[in-house]
């Protein structure tokens, strides 16, 4: 597993299976490593706690806030009710390595799915 890392490393690929804990994450995104993503954003009400928060590396909270920018002009066109941000983690890591956005319409069919791949 360590011969991974390195390749990983030496090949620019970030790993972060090393960060293990949400307070690992934050200690990482106050030096600047990583940055807070809010899964339902908080210009829709999102919750600015824990509970709707997770780690990413830099510039992925910005790609995902392009993605917001679609959802809410679905949302403002009335063709959305319905909206999750789903993580996904690659074994004991804190930092997802992706997140999943869909957004339904009241009828309950898919208006909006897009994946980011993070790591």
């Amino acid at each position: 597993m360590q011969i991974l890392k390195m390749l990983k490393k030496k090949a620019g690929i970030a790993d972060f299976s090393d960060v293990v804990s949400v307070s690992m994450a934050r200690e990482m995104a106050m030096r600047g490593e990583l940055e807070p993503l809010y899964l339902v954003g908080l210009r829709f009400g999102g919750a600015e706690d824990l509970g709707n928060c997770v780690f990413v590396p830099v510039g992925i909270a910005a790609i995902k806030d392009q993605y917001d920018d679609v959802i809410e002009d679905l949302l403002r066109e009335g063709r959305i009710k319905s909206y999750s941000c789903v993580p996904e983690y690659k074994g004991r890591s804190a930092v997802p390595y992706r997140l999943t956005m869909k957004a339904s319409s009241p009828e309950g069919k898919t208006e909006f799915t897009e994946t980011i791949n993070i790591w």
